[in-house]
């Protein structure tokens, strides 16, 4: 069962987090949508193991819309990963 997210869009970006148990602990996970543009965003999800003192990015995304016009395809390039 997935575990909900809150949070919401403002100043042109949003940041969506929750708690979820990981390898035996619990750890703060934000999702946060970036650089928000008519035919581009960022998405960065970063886990805290501290309640939200410091935060450690393990995917990092941008996304750009197909140039071929509407209901193209969106193209994504995943920018890199903590395993």
């Amino acid at each position: 069962m997935a575990i909900p997210m809150m949070g919401e869009f403002r100043n042109g970006r949003s940041d969506f987090m929750d708690v979820e148990p990981f390898d035996g602990r619990t750890i703060f996970v934000r999702n946060a949508f970036t650089d928000l543009k008519h035919d581009s965003a960022r998405f960065d999800q970063a886990f805290s193991a501290d309640a939200g003192r410091t935060w450690e990015s393990n995917w990092i995304m941008t996304w750009t819309r197909d140039k071929e016009g509407p209901g193209a395809a969106v193209q994504t390039r995943r920018e890199g990963a903590v395993p």
